[in-house]
């Protein structure tokens, strides 16, 4: 969507930013401090029923590396900011860093 235009990335990301903050406050607006709680005859007894052995065992397998998947996709995420081209040029890069904090970058802002 950006097109290689960071400025422009930069802005449609705090737009879209902006939509989803309004929502959620309009959100918590709206239920303000309503409790919803459902009432039945019986109470639980308090002991959850234990899950079969092989389920449970791949349950933690599953989530296990759904963790590690997750962990990797932040890191690369992070490590992307610190270099030239991410998956193109790989070289270290401070500048990619520091134009945030330039003038240009906030730019678009300004004009809105």
């Amino acid at each position: 969507m950006g097109r290689f235009d960071q400025t422009l990335s930069a802005t449609l990301g705090v737009i879209l930013l902006c939509f989803s903050l309004t929502a959620f406050l309009l959100q918590q607006y709206w239920l303000g401090k309503r409790s919803y709680v459902t009432v039945t005859g019986k109470p639980p007894s308090g002991k959850p029923l234990p899950l079969p052995e092989g389920l449970e065992t791949g349950l933690l397998v599953f989530c296990g590396l759904w963790c590690a998947f997750t962990l990797v996709i932040y890191l690369s995420v992070v490590s992307g900011g610190f270099v030239e081209i991410w998956g193109i040029n790989n070289t270290f890069t401070a500048p990619a860093i520091t134009s945030v904090c330039s003038e240009t970058a906030w730019a678009p802002f300004r004009q809105l």
